[in-house]
C-alpha cells in the first residue's frame, strides 16, 4: 500500500468519525427539538430531509464501493455452487442407498425369525430361542451408517389442529386489506392516523 493510499484511507476515516460525530449531535438537537409551532416545525422537518439527503449518498458511495467486492463474491458463490451441487446429490444418493441397505438387513433378520418361528412351532418348543439384535450401525472405512428413530408428521384434517400450531398468514391479511377486503373472521380491522414525511 503506497503512503498516499494510506494517507487517502486515514483522511476518509477521520472523515467518517467526524461525520459520525456531528450526526450524533443532530440526533440530540433533534430529539430535545420541542416542535410546537410553524419555526420548529420547518426545523424538524428540515433535519429530516437533509438526513435522508445524506442517506442516499451514503447509500450510493456504499453501494459503489462495494460492487466490485460484490462481483467476486457473486462468482465465487456461483463456482462453490457448481461444485456443491453435485457433492450434495453424491450425498443424497448415499444416504439412500445406505437406508436401503439398512432396510435390506433388516428384511434378511424378519425373514430368520420367520423361519425360526416356523422351526419351533414344528417341534412343538415353548420358548423361541435367543436371536442376538441386529447390528444398527454399519461401518466401512470412510463412513458409518446407522439407523435411529426420527419422529415426522403430516396434517390429516386441518380442522382438527389446535390453534397454537397455526400461524396466521400476515402478508395475506394485509393485501386482502389493500385490495378492499373490510371484514375477516377472527381478525379485528381499524383505520389509524399515520404521519409520514417525504423529502420534495
Amino acid at each position: 500500500m503506497s503512503i498516499q493510499t494510506q494517507e487517502k484511507e486515514l483522511t476518509l476515516e477521520q472523515a467518517a468519525v467526524d461525520l459520525k460525530g456531528r450526526l450524533g449531535e443532530i440526533v440530540l438537537i433533534a430529539n430535545n427539538l420541542v416542535v410546537k409551532d410553524e419555526v420548529s416545525f420547518k426545523k424538524i422537518t428540515a433535519l429530516y430531509s437533509e438526513s435522508k439527503d445524506w442517506e442516499k449518498q451514503i447509500e450510493f458511495i456504499r453501494k459503489q464501493a462495494n460492487q466490485p467486492d460484490q462481483e467476486r463474491i457473486n462468482a465465487r458463490n456461483d463456482k462453490a455452487k457448481e461444485l456443491l451441487t453435485p457433492l450434495k446429490q453424491i450425498q443424497e444418493i448415499a444416504k439412500k442407498k445406505t437406508a436401503g441397505y439398512q432396510e435390506m438387513l433388516e428384511e434378511v433378520k424378519r425373514q430368520e425369525e420367520a423361519k425360526i418361528k416356523e422351526a419351533v412351532d414344528l417341534l412343538g418348543l415353548e420358548d423361541m430361542p435367543y436371536l442376538p439384535p441386529m447390528i444398527q450401525t454399519q461401518r466401512s472405512a470412510s463412513a458409518v451408517a446407522y439407523t435411529k428413530q426420527v419422529k415426522r408428521f403430516k396434517v390429516e384434517d386441518l380442522s382438527k389442529v389446535p390453534l397454537q400450531f397455526l400461524q396466521l398468514n400476515e402478508e395475506a391479511v394485509e393485501q386482502a386489506i389493500k385490495l378492499g377486503q373490510t371484514e375477516i373472521p377472527g381478525v379485528l380491522i381499524w383505520e389509524e392516523k399515520v404521519t409520514q414525511l417525504r423529502t420534495r
